[in-house]
């Protein structure tokens, strides 16, 4: 559509009288926003008429998020400005309507031998939901490491927050870490979006979206698991980014699953991996989806079809809760862990996981063999697994 070319060149105007309108303090986040504004006014005209183009846009959305960050903004405006600009630019280069250049979709919706579609707009709700919640709350946090709040609120560790935020570990990183997991969040929750049959028309949007989803989850628990080692404090905000991070990987495991698989046949087929993983194809086998239900049902009908693909044994939640009480008792990262790959075994297709906490328990037995033997014991059963995953068995 071409009024989306025409709005991201809005914006450009918008950026080039933000540094004069808002009165920004710091010459390159001035510069940045004029050179940027020029910049999405020319690729928003050519993409009016080309629209892979529209990846320069959402490069230029990109930059925004992070320039702030990169230039420590001096002021709240500047950062509010470029990121929730940058936000729109991202959103209209490949969000709306589609994906530059990518197939139309057509073909099956559900891949061969699978119970249900794993990219159905329902299936991705909770991903897009939870990133939405880390990225506000990182922002927060971001706010207060340029200096824009003098205290962040915490119910649960009061003054803790804020020396893990000023902490030498945050230090470490040249921008705020804060505000770079913000990006992160954002960009995971805008990969989440596109149509129900990317699973087979856009695998490199998948895979990223894969990529995006399991390892930042894995940097935010594991600066989580550093806290209380290298810190000496806790980080409540933090710990609840970590958990949403820890939530969406059993959500998002099952389409890049069935992305592979797809890779993998068409390749048996004699199609070119590279050509397919950035074009895609058309998929006569599999069929409609006839099962996710329309967003007018039930609310209690719409939640089942975003959990599918997730179930919870009764002895996967207990070794969860046993890595939560090994926590407590003072083994950080063994208990962090052993809580870590339950919560993403739950996720079916990676239920296999399961198998890493047994080194987790001997190594929980050094400290508190009773502990160890129960999470080493609970860690061997299956549990029921309710979908079917075509070639895959879990």
């Amino acid at each position: 559509m071409r009024w989306r070319g025409f709005l991201n060149a809005a914006l450009g105007f918008w950026l080039i009288s933000s540094p004069f309108t808002f009165g920004y303090r710091s010459e390159q986040l001035m510069w940045s926003d004029v050179i940027t504004g020029l910049l999405a006014i020319i690729l928003g005209l050519l993409t009016v008429h080309f629209p892979l183009w529209a990846w320069g846009t959402a490069l230029i959305g990109l930059w925004l998020e992070l320039a702030p960050l990169v230039f420590w903004a001096p002021e709240a405006a500047s950062y509010l400005n470029d990121t929730f600009i940058g936000m729109l630019l991202l959103v209209f280069s490949f969000v709306i309507p589609n994906t530059p250049g990518a197939k139309e979709s057509r073909g099956s919706e559900v891949p061969a031998g699978w119970s249900y579609n794993p990219s159905s707009y329902l299936q991705r709700a909770p991903v897009i939901f939870l990133n939405i919640i880390c990225w506000l709350i990182a922002r927060y946090l971001a706010a207060y490491q340029l200096g824009f709040i003098d205290h962040v609120w915490d119910p649960f560790f009061g003054s803790e927050t804020m020396d893990v935020l000023t902490s030498k570990v945050s230090k470490a990183f040249p921008v705020p870490d804060a505000g770079l997991g913000a990006t992160a969040y954002l960009l995971e929750a805008l990969f989440g979006f596109g149509p129900t049959r990317r699973w087979h028309t856009m695998p490199w949007f998948v895979m990223f979206f894969g990529i995006l989803a399991v390892p930042v989850s894995c940097v935010s628990i594991t600066l989580i698991i550093l806290q209380p080692t290298v810190v000496g404090a806790w980080c409540g905000p933090c710990l609840v980014i970590a958990l949403l991070m820890l939530l969406i990987i059993p959500f998002a495991v099952d389409e890049v699953c069935a992305t592979l698989q797809f890779m993998k046949h068409s390749k048996k087929k004699g199609h070119a991996l590279w050509k397919t993983f950035w074009g895609g194809t058309s998929v006569a086998a599999g069929s409609a989806d006839p099962r996710t239900a329309p967003f007018n049902a039930s609310y209690l009908e719409l939640f089942k079809a975003m959990c599918w693909g997730i179930s919870i044994p009764w002895n996967l939640a207990l070794t969860a809760a046993l890595g939560i009480a090994s926590m407590s008792l003072g083994d950080f990262i063994p208990g962090a862990l052993i809580t870590v790959f339950s919560v993403i075994a739950w996720g079916e297709v990676a239920r296999m996981l399961r198998y890493a906490i047994i080194p987790l328990g001997i190594w929980l037995c050094f400290s508190n063999p009773f502990l160890g033997i129960a999470v080493i014991a609970l860690s061997f059963r299956k549990g029921k697994i309710q979908e079917k995953y075509g070639t895959f068995k879990p």
